[in-house]
C-alpha cells in the first residue's frame, strides 16, 4: 500500500494473507497426414484452468492512517476490505483441421490453404469482496463459510427488493457470473504467382459467434442474455520485387471482433447515464497498408517502412462507470 510504513521495498503489512492458488491442465493431440496433392493437419485442444484468489483489498493494516490520499482529513484511517475469495473455473475446447497444398496448381503458380475452426468457452465465477462499513475492525462474512463468526455473519433474505440491503454483510462486491462462448469459423488463402517478381495473396474467413450469459450482482441483479452474429472478413495483398532483397506490397483487409456481455455495469435509474452497458457490440475494422522492406549493408541491416489506415467501426475499449465499481468493455 501507499501508506504502508514497513520497512524495505519488497515488505509489507495487511490485515489478510493473500493467497493464489492455481490448478490448470492441458491436454493437446495433433494429426497430420501427406494426401499427396496436400498436407492433412487435425488439431483438438482441452483445458481447464481452476483459480482460487484471496487478497488485501485495502493493501493496509486496519487503522492505518491515510498519509498520501488527499481530502480525507487529517484523522481518516483505513478501513478493512478483502477479496474472500474471488474464484475463476475457465473451460476452453478448440478443435481445427486444414489443407495445405503441396503442390502449386495451375503450372505452379497457386498454393492454397482451406480449414475450419471451433472453440468452445466456459466460465464460472464467484467474487465475495467483504468491506468494513462500520469500521469496528471486524468484517461480517456470510454465514456458512469456514472462517465466518456464527454469532456475527449474514445471511440474505431474498425478499429484501434492494441491492443496498446486502451491505449489511459489509459487502464490497458481490458476483455469481456463468458466461460461456461458442464459435466456428471457415476460411481459406490463396498465393497466385503472377510473375516471378509479382505476387497477389487472397484470404476470406467466414466467423459464427455465439454468446451466453448468466450473471447475478449482490444476489438479487440478475442479468440474463444470449446473442449470435456472424461475419465476413478477407484480405487481398499485392506483392512486387523491386531487387532480390527489395519489395513492396499494397494490402487491402478487414478483421472483426465478436460483442459480448458486461460482469458489471451502469444503471439507468440515478444521477448520472450510463457509460457501461450490459452488452457491447461487434468490433469491425478495414484497413490499407501500404509498405517496403529491403535488406542493407550486404543483410547486416533490414528496414521495414509502412503507412497504413485503419476505420473502426463500433471499437471496443475498456471503460468505468460513473457508477462505483462498475466497468467493462463499451463500443
Amino acid at each position: 500500500g501507499i501508506d504502508d510504513a514497513t520497512p524495505g521495498m519488497r515488505n509489507l503489512s495487511q490485515d489478510t494473507i493473500s493467497a493464489h492458488d492455481l490448478t490448470s491442465y492441458v491436454v493437446a493431440a495433433i494429426y497430420e497426414s501427406d494426401l499427396g496433392f496436400a498436407n492433412l493437419k487435425v488439431m483438438a485442444s482441452a483445458q481447464e484452468d481452476d483459480i482460487s484468489v484471496t487478497r488485501d483489498n485495502d493493501r493496509h493494516n486496519y487503522g492505518d492512517p491515510v498519509l498520501v490520499i488527499p481530502g480525507l482529513g487529517a484523522d481518516a484511517t483505513y478501513q478493512r476490505a478483502e477479496f474472500t475469495p474471488e474464484t475463476s473455473l475457465v473451460e476452453t475446447k478448440t478443435f481445427e483441421i486444414n489443407l495445405v497444398s503441396n503442390e502449386p496448381a495451375m503450372n505452379g503458380k497457386l498454393d492454397w490453404t482451406l480449414g475450419a475452426l471451433y472453440m468452445e468457452h466456459e466460465i464460472e465465477n464467484h467474487i465475495r469482496g467483504y468491506r468494513d462499513n462500520d469500521l469496528d475492525g471486524v468484517l461480517r462474512y456470510v454465514c456458512g463459510e469456514p472462517f465466518a463468526d456464527a454469532g456475527y455473519c449474514y445471511t440474505h433474505d431474498n425478499s429484501i427488493p434492494a441491492r443496498f440491503a446486502v451491505y449489511d454483510a459489509e459487502f464490497d462486491f458481490v458476483t455469481d457470473a456463468f458466461p460461456s462462448r461458442e464459435s466456428y469459423s471457415v476460411y481459406g488463402q490463396t498465393s497466385y504467382s503472377v510473375s516471378d517478381a509479382f505476387r497477389l495473396i487472397s484470404g476470406i474467413r467466414y466467423s459464427d459467434d455465439t454468446f451466453e450469459t448468466d450473471v447475478t450482482n449482490f444476489f438479487y441483479d440478475n442479468f440474463q442474455a444470449q446473442g449470435e452474429g456472424n461475419e465476413v472478413t478477407g484480405r487481398i495483398t499485392g506483392e512486387f520485387d523491386l531487387a532480390e532483397a527489395t519489395m513492396v506490397y499494397l494490402s487491402f483487409s478487414s478483421g472483426s471482433k465478436p460483442g459480448g456481455t458486461n460482469l458489471t455495469y451502469g444503471y439507468a435509474d440515478d444521477n448520472a447515464p450510463p457509460m457501461v452497458f450490459q452488452t457491447f457490440e461487434p468490433e469491425t475494422v478495414n484497413s490499407v497498408e501500404f509498405g517496403l522492406k529491403t535488406d542493407l549493408l550486404d543483410g547486416n541491416a533490414r528496414a521495414n517502412i509502412a503507412v497504413l489506415s485503419y476505420d473502426y467501426e463500433n471499437l471496443q475499449f475498456q471503460a468505468t462507470d460513473p457508477d462505483p465499481y462498475r466497468g467493462g468493455v463499451a463500443n
